[in-house]
């Protein structure tokens, strides 16, 4: 699960690299 988070978080971070949702990908905890 570490590398959903580190590629949730790129692709958050390149998406939206305006917003501060580094972890916006934990929608299931």
């Amino acid at each position: 699960q570490e590398a959903m988070d580190m590629l949730c978080d790129l692709a958050v971070r390149k998406l939206s690299p305006g917003t501060s949702n580094g972890s916006s990908c934990q929608h299931t905890t």
